[in-house]
């Protein structure tokens, strides 16, 4: 893995490296978040697969609408997909005022990962992960959907959407 990270530093830019001893997984997201520069942040798991159009899109579709979080559909599978031509859908808007009813709305369809979601980085400029914590992402990502008042989840067809 990190030769495969130390290629995509050699070819861009804005792709940086940090080394740390291993001190868990809230541990490393924080210095990524720390260290970030650009306006939006995304979150990815070594075990993950994303499309190559995927932040792209989400981008798009996050500063067209001008929301704080674009969320789209994943599909599981056991090995990396075929991936074709993309058909893109038109993004569903879902509102979130901060209700328990209305943030339930906004994650139960696909969960609560942060791995299949944009984020606008100010979000997480009061809120830290907390080591050793059991499924902390998911509290975490709940506090920030409180913060929010619109969050687009963005519909896309399935072949737009393979992570795991």
């Amino acid at each position: 893995v990190i030769k495969i990270c130390q290629e995509y530093v050699g070819k861009d830019s804005r792709i940086r490296l940090f080394h740390q001893k291993h001190s868990g997984q809230a541990a490393a997201r924080n210095r990524g978040l720390s260290m970030a520069e650009g306006r939006y942040v995304a979150f990815m798991d070594a075990d993950d697969y994303m499309h190559p159009r995927m932040l792209e899109q989400l981008y798009q579709d996050i500063v067209t609408t001008d929301t704080r979080i674009a969320v789209c559909g994943f599909k599981r599978f056991r090995q990396l997909p075929q991936i074709s031509a993309c058909e893109l859908c038109k993004p569903k808007i879902i509102k979130v005022s901060g209700d328990s009813k209305s943030v339930r709305h906004a994650t139960i369809k696909d969960n609560v990962y942060l791995w299949n979601k944009l984020y606008q980085r100010s979000l997480f400029e009061h809120i830290k992960f907390k080591n050793g914590r059991f499924y902390d992402a998911v509290v975490l990502l709940l506090r920030i959907l409180l913060m929010v008042i619109i969050v687009i989840y963005v519909v896309k067809c399935a072949k737009m959407s393979f992570f795991c």
